[in-house]
């Protein structure tokens, strides 16, 4: 899956995550500013990190064992404003 952000306006700026299980992926749209708002109230320890050159926030449960991830995809021409803005969204 290849999703293109268009612009450079974190408002208008489209990136897909996916989550689920492997057998059973599910693929939401979103932009960017909407998903750190989702970040802001989600209250789980969340820890971001790189994958091939992609974002993935790992959630964590009560034990620290990881719970689910978030795999974020995006132009890489984003890559630093969507990295500052869900960094900021996840450590706020």
């Amino acid at each position: 899956m290849e999703i293109i952000v268009t612009e450079n306006n974190l408002n208008k700026s489209y990136v897909a995550f996916m989550s689920g299980t492997e057998d059973k992926p599910l693929v939401n749209e979103t932009t960017v500013t909407e998903l750190a708002k989702w970040l802001r109230k989600d209250k789980a320890a969340k820890h971001l990190s790189e994958r091939n050159g992609q974002l993935v926030i790992s959630f964590h449960g009560a034990n620290g064992a990881p719970t689910k991830e978030l795999e974020i995809c995006y132009n890489a021409s984003d890559h630093e404003a969507i990295r500052q803005e869900i960094e900021a969204a996840i450590t706020n």
